[in-house]
């Protein structure tokens, strides 16, 4: 084994920060060689936005008991007419594929899979308010703020609650 294999290799169940947790065995992981002969690594971040229809997949899985499921135990969760298993399946795919979920063989012999989320929604949910804030409001969390409260109307009661949370320190 090559030494850049093995640090590869010991590498992929490490998790690091980068302005939010990801885990290293669902990039992909490349070596070079510099010049002080010290190696470089270089992360190929997964696109870590979803589509309404893989949210909907995403959803489903976060509502579960077990917080993981099969691909029937995820189209149970949707509304007539259901999608088609293999829509479903294809979906679960562009998600793996992605970094948003994990997956696992039911048992021996099965071909059947057990899908599970790799991050909570209250997770996604915070790293795509942050990608909004940084992007449409150049980081600052009061004209973010302030966007939502003349856009969508709040109330007296609801702008009551936010200064409150705001007093308590956003708890």
């Amino acid at each position: 084994m090559r030494c850049d294999e093995a640090l590869a290799l010991a590498l992929a169940s490490v998790t690091v920060s980068l302005g939010f947790s990801i885990s290293l065995s669902y990039c992909k992981l490349r070596f070079s060689r510099s010049h002080s002969s010290f190696f470089t690594l270089h992360l190929n971040m997964k696109q870590y936005t979803l589509t309404r229809s893989e949210m909907q997949v995403m959803n489903a899985l976060w509502s579960m008991p077990a917080g993981k499921g099969t691909v029937a135990e995820i189209i149970e969760h949707y509304e007539e007419p259901k999608p088609a298993y293999t829509t479903i399946a294809t979906f679960v795919k562009i998600l793996i594929n992605k970094g948003f979920l994990a997956a696992e063989k039911a048992g021996n012999g099965t071909r059947l899979f057990i899908y599970r989320p790799l991050l909570s929604k209250d997770e996604y949910t915070r790293r795509v308010m942050k990608d909004v804030k940084d992007n449409f409001f150049g980081g600052s969390a009061s004209s973010f703020l302030s966007f939502f409260v003349r856009e969508e109307q709040m109330s007296d009661d609801e702008i009551q609650k936010l200064f409150e949370m705001i007093e308590k320190g956003g708890e």
